[in-house]
């Protein structure tokens, strides 16, 4: 049933963030996969699907911008790492970080001018991807400072990971007709995050990680 009328691509993109978001709620508090916040994750995620329309084959897009978000991502690490152990303002050594990711994100972009004869920069739909990438870094940084690098490492993975499902999920044309014309299936997005929103048992990667303690206790 259509209940808000509109462009079906457009409407379906809104509603597939809801459903993300409860996938993403699912991931965290069920099964125990912990990852960036909900708007870095939903920001790389939307990244990653804009980048991927400048291209007929959406899945050359997707890894062009696995490729981008790597650099990047690599760029912001290796700044966090020479400013270690220096004494700055914490938020001017987060600009530092932000500017390191910058620069990674144009160096990548020069390269793949080079080789692939492709600028991003040139298309309003990869540049805006571009865009969010950076507005992600904010999170990133904070996370590198707080949570060290193997958790950090752990949680970008997650968020990666949920971005690419995401986008490749965005992708399919048969999903976002399907979204359009039943747009009360958004019902379930819904119902499901009420569901994690109360969950107060053990996840499933503590149970595996607990297990020999678990059967020990009910032995």
């Amino acid at each position: 049933m259509v209940i808000i009328p509109g462009d079906p691509n457009a409407v379906a993109l809104i509603l597939n963030i809801g459903f993300l978001l409860a996938f993403m709620s699912f991931i965290r508090y069920i099964v125990g996969f912990k990852y960036w916040r909900n708007y870095s994750a939903i920001t790389l995620t939307l990244s990653a699907y804009l980048f991927s329309l400048v291209f007929v084959n959406y899945l050359i897009g997707l890894l062009l911008w696995v490729y981008l978000f790597g650099v990047t991502i690599l760029f912001a690490s290796i700044t966090r790492r020479l400013l270690k152990n220096s004494k700055m303002n914490y938020y001017a050594r987060l600009g530092l970080i932000y500017m390191g990711g910058i620069l990674g994100l144009f160096f990548a972009n020069v390269l793949l001018t080079q080789i692939a004869n492709f600028n991003p920069l040139t298309y309003n739909f990869s540049t805006i991807s571009l865009l969010l990438i950076i507005t992600a870094l904010d999170d990133l940084t904070v996370l590198k400072l707080r949570k060290g690098f193997v958790e950090a490492f752990r949680r970008i993975t997650i968020t990666f990971l949920i971005a690419i499902l995401g986008a490749l999920i965005m992708n399919l044309t048969p999903w976002n007709l399907y979204l359009y014309t039943h747009q009360e299936t958004f019902v379930i997005a819904i119902a499901a995050l009420i569901i994690t929103a109360k969950w107060r048992h053990i996840n499933l990667v503590d149970i595996l990680r607990f297990k020999d303690i678990i059967n020990k206790t009910n032995d």
